[in-house]
């Protein structure tokens, strides 16, 4: 991965950690197993390259998509494992259209 790449990804963490009102400390400890808040600093800041594993950890305690801190934008359509269409709630519907706005905010 590219420095740019791992830049926006501390970004996107950061951002998404801000946006569910956790400390570094709260999210450090929230990925399983725990990290360390100044691991957590390092990342954010792009001072540390992160693995397949660690990007899973974070997302998954940040509640997206690795494909999402990876830059990807967030889909347009939720499907299963087999690629038939899954009704979203009406509060991942809210969130996949936040997430289209901030990517949005990004981008022009």
């Amino acid at each position: 991965m590219d420095d740019t790449l791992h830049i926006n990804i501390g970004l996107r963490v950061a951002k998404r950690r801000r946006a569910l009102g956790l400390t570094r400390e709260a999210l450090a400890a929230m990925a399983q197993p725990p990290m360390s808040s100044k691991y957590l600093w390092e990342i954010e800041n792009a001072r540390k390259r992160l693995s397949a594993d660690m990007l899973h950890r974070l997302a998954t305690a940040l509640r997206v998509s690795s494909d999402w801190l990876l830059g990807s934008p967030p889909p347009a359509k939720k499907v299963d494992d087999d690629g038939n269409d899954v009704e979203e709630s009406e509060e991942e519907k809210f969130s996949h259209a936040h997430e289209r706005q901030e990517l949005q905010g990004e981008y022009c």
